[in-house]
């Protein structure tokens, strides 16, 4: 247990230390998550930043969604640490999704390579859809795993309910089931 807590303060400092990297804007992409989450605290999903107030077309609601807490707060520092966030749940979904095939050892070092990998380090921060969407499908496929012999309707519903929920974040979710 204490390696664990070791690993994770060192990717939460890691991810401290590197969330600055990349301002907000820097990917374009990034921005229209934060415009998208503040519309939605005003009940709609418009493009604030164009004179029209166009509804938001090009990005889907997921992530803006799940920043509108941040959005909230008012600052840019509450979404990094948000995708911060998201990017260390990710580490402990892979560990726990692959449980199964792995030794503590195994799911250690696996928890340790999605840590402390160069791109995760450097990416914890920027304000994309890449942590959530980890997380989202790694939670999705952990559960699949558990659950898929079990004959209940309801279980095959929330697996479908998860997958949906992993577009809305990033299209690439359609792939998921």
């Amino acid at each position: 247990m204490g390696r664990w807590v070791v690993l994770f303060a060192a990717a939460a400092a890691l991810y401290a230390v590197c969330c600055g990297a990349y301002y907000v804007g820097f990917f374009n992409d990034d921005a229209f998550y934060l415009i998208g989450a503040r519309s939605l605290l005003t009940g709609s999903y418009l493009e604030l930043n164009h004179p029209g107030l166009v509804p938001q077309t090009q990005y889907l609601p997921g992530w803006p969604f799940l920043l509108t807490p941040a959005a909230a707060l008012g600052g840019f520092a509450a979404a990094r640490l948000t995708a911060a966030l998201a990017m260390l749940a990710s580490v402990a979904a892979a560990a726990w999704c692959f449980a199964e095939d792995l030794d503590e050892e195994g799911r250690f070092l696996l928890a340790a390579l999605c840590a402390l990998n160069p791109l995760a380090v450097s990416l914890s921060g920027a304000v994309l859809t890449d942590a959530p969407f980890t997380l989202g499908v790694l939670l999705t496929l952990g559960a699949a795993r558990r659950l898929w012999s079990r004959p209940d309707g309801s279980v095959w519903f929330g697996l479908g309910v998860a997958a949906g929920a992993t577009f809305l974040i990033r299209p690439l979710g359609v792939a998921l089931p």
